[in-house]
């Protein structure tokens, strides 16, 4: 998810392809609904998490009240609890089919929901010279 950091993530991205790179490195798109299984749902909304954000850190949960979206992001997220770690490792350890994987041709624009997709990008060593560019729309605006 991007900008799981802040307190309210932007709602859309919108990439651009300016550079396929070397090799090929695709965006996977996965619905949040197939991410969490009902077991982990509920730790998902009931464990704390720090949310590094610089002086603005702060503590959260994958899944908060009645938000519409995941929040997931290993890079910024780190479980407060044991039973939060074990989530996290879980997650990252159970690698999901994708919903939707695009390949990247110079030109191609995809505008992804990022409350409803969590995305990332399949391994780029080899792609060094691949360029997106991505800009984020916070709800309302």
């Amino acid at each position: 998810m991007d900008l799981a950091h802040k307190a309210r993530p932007a709602r859309y991205l919108v990439l651009g392809c300016s550079s396929v790179g070397a090799q090929q490195a695709c965006t996977e798109l996965l619905e949040r609904q197939r991410f969490l299984s009902t077991t982990q749902n509920q730790v998902a909304r009931a464990e704390p998490f720090l949310i590094r954000s610089g002086r603005h850190s702060f503590y959260g949960s994958i899944l908060e009240g009645d938000e519409e979206y995941v929040r997931f992001d290993p890079g910024c997220m780190q479980g407060a609890t044991k039973r939060a770690q074990l989530l996290m490792t879980q997650l990252l350890d159970s690698n999901p089919c994708p919903s939707y994987s695009h390949q990247w041709q110079v030109g191609d624009i995809l505008v992804i929901d990022n409350w409803r997709m969590l995305h990332r990008r399949t391994d780029a060593t080899r792609s060094l010279d691949r360029t997106l560019l991505r800009v984020t729309v916070l709800e309302g605006h």
